[in-house]
């Protein structure tokens, strides 16, 4: 079965668009009165100019040590008034120090993604019934739009991108036309076009006007933003194209573009009458003012400094590649073949269409606008981004930037995390530099936030905000997570492990030994809390324990793998069997609640979020509660640590879900994290693709090395899977149906134990010889056999 999104009327914003998209070129198609809009979105389109003349030095930890050890240092987590609880001896250092946020985050809205421009077909004007449909093919890539009014107008339009070059082709087709031009006019034109950057204030004030609220940050010094020089529509080598300049900074200290043109199939011309803020060209469809039956197809490219071949070059070469004839042929059916293989490695049918859906519409946004080699997305989906975004679209590592990533190596597609990975190169290049300078410590301290600029300057020097330490535990997470579903050891030394080293190096500084005998992390908040003046509340808080913690146990059993850095490894072991705070060394030694304690993801450990939510509701806010009106984005993390802890429970979670889904998906199937109605449509958010990962683990969890096969579906809710992935690198397919679990089949890409917890009363296995495999009991009660790898096998029902 196909799984299509189809709407039978207009959408009004890019947000809602339909997405088209291969990883590093999307498009948001939404629509006008009179018009088909394609909005174009890069991931490297961005202006990069980070302005920290107005910054203090940033913090060095020890001054902050003193501060609340001695002085109380009490503020709000982001900023607000300051106080030394017992004085201070430098009331300017604190109160400059003491911001939440350094000035050049709230005095000025750049760095920030910036959108690259639009494509738009204007339809005949005089149509007063036309009708719009239009059918998204999720499994294909394809957007067909239908434009219809009988008998005199029927146009069909089938656009999508190409899967490997940054080209939007348009392919269209009149069925039906007007025997003659409505006056002079022409009866078909596209236009490309590209606006000016406006004043932030000017914005601010445009989408408070919309939505009762303008800019969370950015805004606090108007005069001092200084706007994108203006976009211009010029001719170069015969092609007429829009360029957007942006200023120089330390990633292109000679400045850099974006560029658009439309490559073929049509011409392009300047428009008589310049609108004074706009650079656009019109395009005429080669025959256009078309008898019936004619057809065509518009292809766009765009380019951005930076990209592999750069941007005059890549316009050059994109434009050589869309002149050949058989282009857009040779385009869909490489599309084809790129999405056959994409959807080949992972499957799922569900009685309950709208978890099934979920699944298909989510993996398909996420390869819209994921891609490894490229800049990967910040908060929001680059053809959905305004002229300024809030929190300036930025690299948010305390969930936000994890979160699109969960559930998809389970999905079987482990080359998805390739993006992570990406994105955490800026970080380190910064957490390196505030390791050394501001700690005194080796390894990297992973900041708050980033954004994709070469430049190791902190951009968040200040507290409370910008000392917190638990996200450098938080960071190794997922690429464990990548070599326990693999085991490949070649990609953990080359990527994995140097990651994860610096992490646990950092911590292997950080630590000190308190005159208890015992290690503890100090100074460190946790979440976004502020500054309280007692000191015992930044010692050891729950969430820097946990995630350190974790990233030892990771860093230690990383070496082992690799047979390397022993001597760091018993370092590591010493700080952690003398850590204060570890909660697996609290629990029996050698008890399942010990172990699962420690190989658990520190993100989804039991901790004070799950707390202060209700467990009557699912562990989530109730319809009673404000944040339920505004806020999904906390919904995945907090339904995995319910998951993950034994607190989950299928009668109460399972309809939670799917109401969150009804309530919060768009029409073009993202479900939002934040309410427009709060914070105002300000782009499509990218965290909330990390709804994949409570699904997913619906089905099938492994995140302590024993596979659970549907373990947050109700028994009568017919499923079934095909090769999802999961730790010790199995390929796992299984199915659910009238209460029952059916046959499970497990491929072991590399050999070793394969441990499960019995969907039946008594279980069997058997090789791909059809031959009986011997089934071992552990400690804990849990079934387990010894695989080859490269088979399959075979779990059934004894």
């Amino acid at each position: 079965m196909m799984h299509q999104i189809t709407l039978n009327k207009r959408i009004l914003s890019a947000e809602n668009g339909l997405l088209l998209g291969n990883g590093d070129l999307s498009v948001s198609v939404y629509q006008t009165d009179t018009a088909i809009v394609w909005r174009f979105g890069k991931g490297n389109v961005w202006d990069r100019r980070l302005d920290l003349r107005d910054d203090p030095e940033p913090a060095h930890i020890d001054e902050v040590a003193r501060g609340l050890l001695e002085e109380g240092w009490q503020v709000g987590p982001y900023g607000g008034p300051v106080t030394a609880l017992r004085g201070s001896k430098d009331e300017k250092r604190m109160q400059e120090l003491c911001q939440g946020s350094p000035k050049s985050y709230e005095e000025r809205p750049y760095p920030c993604p910036k959108p690259v421009g639009e494509l738009a077909l204007h339809l005949p004007p005089d149509l007063m019934e036309l009708e719009l449909s239009q059918t998204l093919s999720i499994e294909e890539g394809v957007l067909t739009i239908t434009c219809r009014q009988e008998p005199v107008f029927d146009l069909t339009l089938r656009c999508w991108v190409d899967s490997a070059e940054n080209i939007l082709l348009v392919d269209w087709k009149f069925t039906s036309a007007p025997e003659a031009e409505y006056g002079t006019k022409q009866l078909l034109w596209f236009s490309l076009y590209r606006w000016a950057d406006p004043r932030v204030e000017v914005f601010a004030a445009d989408q408070f006007a919309d939505w009762r609220f303008g800019l969370c940050c950015g805004t606090n010094a108007p005069e001092k933003a200084v706007p994108l020089p203006p976009p211009v529509a010029e001719e170069a080598d015969g092609l007429w194209r829009i360029r957007q300049d942006f200023y120089p900074e330390k990633t292109f200290p000679g400045g850099s573009c974006c560029l658009m043109a439309a490559l073929s199939g049509g011409k392009a011309e300047p428009p008589r009458w310049k609108q004074p803020d706009t650079a656009a060209i019109h395009i005429l469809p080669t025959g256009s003012a078309l008898p019936s039956g004619r057809s065509g197809c518009l292809t766009v490219g765009v380019t951005a400094t930076g990209d592999p071949h750069g941007d005059e070059a890549g316009l050059a070469r994109l434009r050589a590649l869309a002149s050949e004839p058989d282009f857009p042929e040779r385009s869909l059916a490489a599309l084809k073949a790129s999405m056959d293989a994409f959807w080949s490695r992972s499957s799922f049918r569900c009685g309950e269409q709208l978890l099934e859906n979920l699944w298909y519409e989510t993996l398909y946004a996420f390869r819209c606008i994921y891609r490894g080699g490229t800049v990967p997305p910040g908060l929001f989906f680059p053809s959905t981004v305004k002229d300024y975004g809030h929190w300036h679209g930025d690299y948010h590592s305390n969930y936000n930037f994890q979160q699109p990533f969960w559930g998809i190596c389970a999905a079987n597609h482990p080359e998805g995390l390739d993006s992570y990975f990406d994105g955490m190169e800026y970080f380190l290049k910064t957490g390196r530099r505030i390791a050394r300078d501001y700690y005194g410590a080796r390894g990297a301290f992973v900041q708050l936030s980033a954004f994709p600029i070469d430049d190791d300057s902190d951009p968040i020097g200040v507290v409370p905000m910008g000392r917190m330490a638990y996200m450098t535990g938080w960071a190794p997470s997922l690429y464990w997570e990548r070599y326990l579903c693999t085991g490949d050891k070649d990609w953990l030394r080359d990527v994995g492990y140097p990651v994860i080293r610096d992490c646990a190096l950092f911590f292997l500084d950080f630590l000190k030994k308190g005159p208890d005998g015992k290690y503890h992390a100090f100074p460190s908040n946790q979440g976004e809390d502020g500054f309280t003046g007692n000191p015992a509340d930044f010692c050891d808080c729950e969430e820097v324990a946990d995630h350190l913690c974790r990233c030892l146990r990771t860093a230690i059993e990383a070496a082992a793998a690799l047979d390397t850095d022993r001597e760091l490894s018993a370092q590591w072991q010493e700080r952690l069997a003398h850590y204060a705070a570890d909660k697996a060394a609290s629990l029996p030694e050698g008890s399942l609640e010990r172990w699962r304690q420690a190989e658990n993801p520190a993100e989804f450990n039991l901790n004070y979020l799950n707390r202060v939510h209700k467990e009557s509701d699912g562990g989530w806010p109730s319809d009673r509660d404000d944040i339920h009106q505004w806020y999904l984005g906390h919904y995945p993390i907090v339904q995995l640590k319910r998951m993950h802890s034994g607190a989950y429970r299928t009668e109460i979670d399972y309809p939670r879900f799917l109401r969150e889904i009804r309530r919060w998906r768009h029409p073009n199937g993202l479900c939002w994290a934040m309410a427009a109605s709060r914070y105002g449509r300000i782009g499509a958010w990218t965290e909330t693709l990390g709804m994949l990962g409570p699904l997913t683990e619906s089905l099938l969890q492994s995140w302590d090395g024993c596979l659970r096969f549907f373990p947050g579906l109700p028994p009568e809710v017919d499923a079934s899977f095909e090769r999802m992935r999961a730790r010790g690198a199995f390929l796992v397919t299984a199915g659910q149906q009238g209460g029952t679990v059916g046959e499970i089949e497990i491929l072991s890409e590399k050999g070793g134990l394969c441990t499960f917890q019995s969907p039946w009363e008594r279980a069997a296995a058997e090789g791909g010889d059809g031959n009986p495999v011997p089934l071992q009991q552990n400690r804990w009660g849990q079934l387990c056999f010894e695989t080859k790898a490269g088979e399959t096998y075979r779990l059934k029902k004894a």
